[in-house]
């Protein structure tokens, strides 16, 4: 049977499996270079401090803190920990469990030393990863015990600080660091990593987390930024776009990457790479006013009409729902919930401005009219007035310069593209708001029906 330790030669011997003082003084100088071999964790400063002192030649480190210990074992794996029951068994052994689960820390021995002899808490302390239990032991037993646990040999070197073999391997390390919390030296394995290959959006991102923890939040967001520009130009718009909603939540200002990398396309005289990325964006962001806005100029610098109109509509449909008080969110819910299927993609459908008596659900559900295709020409000396909103029953416009009154009948013809459709229609104003007006037709003939009703179904 192995004799207990009681003096440091011997000590040394056990700890560090020398056989003779040269080798011990060996073992000696090893241990203090900055390694730690054996972690105390113990709340009684006095009982831990006895500890220390049996184990100070091997490197032996003091904490009273789970919490600290952890963030310290992180920081600098020792050869073997030596924990009180009282300080490991919260939460049901999450400090061991968590030692057992990190990569960095797992196969560490663990010893604890608790004072009563329970056997429920003795067992799950074991299955939570203590490797030996010691009930009711003095101070020299436990230097008794944590003789036989420590591994024979020296010090092996931690796994983490060696030179990895390629920017995959740096990457991991750095992704451990800062899982472990040791951010400084995960911000500069990244760097390393942006040195060799700078259009890496991911290590962008972990870079951003590493100096959001050391307090850099200006770079951190700088880092954000250009992560999201390459995911974008990149194609992983999911990413893209989450970044930069994570980014308007702290800071409205924020430039969104599609229209920044547009902008560079339209500067190189690319207009059609622009018209891309600003539809991209649009997809992602359908009710965004400045993308709808910016597509209507690319259209038309690229001769694409119909797309132009298309877009003048949604800008349109924006600025009169804004100016009304109604969020884009409660139109469709309200009017469009039923009938994706009916109207298509680029269909659109708006609040009936006729009639104020009718409910929710005896409003006319029919297809209207794209916005802006279609409009009314009230004098030909004047630009035409763009419609809002065209059924078989009555028309919805913005007013622009001109004033009309409730109970008002005016004339006037329905132009679709510019061009003239209906000519002599009659509508009576039913209701005026500030940015829109409602009108219900009068007398229409048959032909003029036909004509509304193949326009409402084109």
């Amino acid at each position: 049977m192995r004799q207990p330790c009681f003096r440091g030669k011997c000590l040394l011997r056990t700890l560090w499996g020398r056989n003779s003082l040269q080798d011990c003084r060996e073992g000696f100088m090893e241990a203090q270079s900055g390694r730690s071999s054996i972690f105390i964790l113990d709340s009684d400063p006095f009982r831990a401090d006895k500890l220390v002192r049996y184990f100070e030649s091997a490197g032996g480190v003091h904490e009273s803190s789970p919490a600290n210990a952890f963030k310290a074992i992180m920081q600098q794996r020792p050869r073997l920990l030596v924990a009180r029951m009282s300080l490991v068994a919260g939460k049901d052994f999450a400090f061991l469990r968590a030692l057992r689960r990190n990569s960095a820390t797992a196969g560490l021995p663990v010893l604890v030393v608790a004072n009563k002899d329970e056997s429920a808490l003795i067992q799950a302390a074991q299955q939570a990863g203590a490797t030996q239990v010691l009930v009711g032991a003095d101070v020299q037993a436990a230097i008794d015990a944590a003789c036989e646990l420590l591994p024979q040999g020296p010090c092996p070197d931690d796994y983490e600080e060696k030179s990895p073999d390629s920017l995959k391997d740096l990457y991991a390390r750095a992704c451990r660091r800062i899982r472990n919390e040791r951010y400084v030296e995960a911000a500069a394995d990244l760097k390393a990593i942006l040195q060799k290959k700078p259009h890496a959006p991911e290590v962008l991102v972990s870079l951003a987390v590493a100096l959001r923890h050391m307090g850099k939040r200006d770079a951190a967001v700088k880092s954000l930024n250009r992560a999201a520009l390459l995911f974008a130009a990149t194609g992983k718009d999911a990413k893209a776009k989450d970044i930069y909603e994570q980014l308007s939540k702290s800071d409205p200002a924020a430039k969104n990457p599609y229209m920044v990398l547009a902008e560079r396309k339209i500067e190189e005289d690319r207009p059609f790479q622009a018209m891309k990325l600003y539809e991209r964006a649009a997809d992602l962001w359908p009710r965004d006013i400045r993308i709808k806005t910016r597509l209507v100029e690319v259209y038309e610098d690229l001769a694409r009409t119909d797309l132009k109109y298309e877009s003048l509509a949604a800008v349109l449909r924006m600025e009169v729902n804004a100016l009304r008080g109604i969020s884009s969110d409660h139109e469709e819910k309200e009017w469009l919930e039923d009938e994706d299927e009916t109207l298509g993609d680029g269909a659109m459908q708006f609040v009936d401005e006729v009639s104020e008596s009718k409910t929710p659900e005896e409003r006319r559900r029919s297809p209207r009219v794209p916005l802006v295709t279609h409009s009314l020409s009230l004098d030909k000396h004047k630009d035409p007035l763009p419609a809002v909103d065209v059924s078989m029953t009555g028309i919805g416009f913005k007013p622009l310069d001109e004033k009309f009154e409730v109970g008002q009948v005016f004339h006037f013809d329905l132009l679709s593209m510019g061009e003239v459709q209906i000519k002599k229609l009659t509508a009576r104003v039913m209701r005026v708001t500030r940015g829109v007006v409602g009108a219900q037709f009068e007398k229409l003939s048959s032909r003029q029906s036909k004509r509304l009703q193949d326009l409402c179904e084109s």
